[in-house]
């Protein structure tokens, strides 16, 4: 497993150097970024906070780095973030033609 944790990597959330952990186990993980989204609404009524986070795999190869994205009633999306970056610059787009 290789000892280097990324730049945004969280020491506090990072399970990438726990004990126990099968060899190539673990994630290093991000602090969350809450999102006020209090009048973003789905099927399943109003979301309020979106919460998103950077995650990749620890282990001894490059592996890629995914931003997941969870809402109050746990529904999760993850994304590569390679992936998350065309999506924000497709939205961005949209939303600046368009309004």
């Amino acid at each position: 497993m290789t000892d280097a944790h990324p730049t945004w990597c969280s020491p506090r959330l990072c399970t990438a150097d726990v004990p126990g952990l099968p060899l190539h186990g673990g994630e290093h993980r991000s602090e969350p970024l809450e999102l006020d989204m209090r009048r973003v609404f789905t099927t399943h009524g109003a979301v309020e906070v979106l919460t998103a986070s950077l995650t990749q795999a620890a282990c001894s190869w490059t592996t890629e780095t995914f931003l997941r994205l969870v809402t109050g009633d746990q529904t999760e999306i993850t994304l590569p973030v390679v992936q998350a970056a065309g999506v924000i610059a497709q939205l961005n787009e949209f939303v600046t033609t368009n309004s």
